[in-house]
């Protein structure tokens, strides 16, 4: 009997945090949170429920709340990021984001370079690296700063003109590695790369028409010597 009460308490239990849960979210109220069932619920539902509420005040109040640490930092890094905040909004928000504080930082270092660096000619590239650096900075050490910098400086001139076959002028003033990461990132993009059908091709050397057939980024025959880097890094890279 004490079985059998037991498991309908628990089931009435989780039946009664899935509802609250969803009113919560539709009414973006995160005082509902409060009424389920355990704290690990609870900073989940909360973190839900403030990336939604603009009220920044409140939302600060009930990610600092949170019983659980791991849960009160994922707060503070969603009130950050759905909020779209920048400079010392951001970096405060990130300082109490725990675990998560330096994605936090991360992210917000990414909006801010997004925002205030644009790539308007290739002829830019070389210049906008120190102002990118600069402002990642802000947020981050330097050892992290350094080559979130460059990552990002290689995105920007990976997408620039991307109808446009690959060729010198993508490189102008650029080290020969970060020429070599715009290549592959043109081709690639620089998240999961999911189907590598390419890689089947990797024990041949590439050609202008095989990159094009493979889905690869085209390229003029001067970069012939940078693909072919490029290419053993990413055939190294799909074993």
């Amino acid at each position: 009997m004490f079985t059998f009460g037991l498991i309908f308490g628990l089931a009435c239990s989780q039946k009664e945090d899935g509802d609250l849960y969803r009113l919560a979210l539709e009414q973006t109220n995160p005082s509902v949170c409060l009424e389920l069932s355990n704290v690990e619920l609870q900073g989940d539902c909360i973190t839900a429920v403030v990336s939604e509420n603009p009220n920044r005040v409140e939302n600060e109040r009930f990610c600092n709340g949170i019983v659980s640490e791991k849960w009160k930092g994922e707060c503070y890094f969603q009130l950050s990021d759905s909020g779209q905040f920048i400079g010392s909004q951001a970096i405060q928000l990130c300082s109490k984001a725990g675990p998560y504080s330096e994605d936090c930082l991360r992210h917000a270092a990414a909006r801010d370079v997004e925002l205030n660096v644009h790539l308007a000619d290739l002829k830019q590239a070389k210049s906008l690296l120190p102002r990118i650096y600069g402002i990642v900075k802000r947020y981050l050490m330097d050892s992290i700063a350094q080559p979130m910098a460059r990552d990002m400086l290689v995105r920007m001139v990976a997408t620039h003109l991307p109808s446009e076959p690959f060729s010198a002028r993508f490189c102008d003033g650029l080290s020969p590695d970060t020429c070599t990461q715009i290549y592959i990132v043109r081709s690639l993009g620089s998240g999961d790369q999911g189907d590598k059908s390419w890689a089947s091709a990797c024990e041949a050397p590439l050609s202008a028409r095989t990159a094009v057939e493979l889905g690869l980024a085209d390229y003029t025959k001067k970069m012939q010597s940078v693909v072919d880097r490029a290419w053993g890094q990413m055939c190294q890279t799909s074993r």
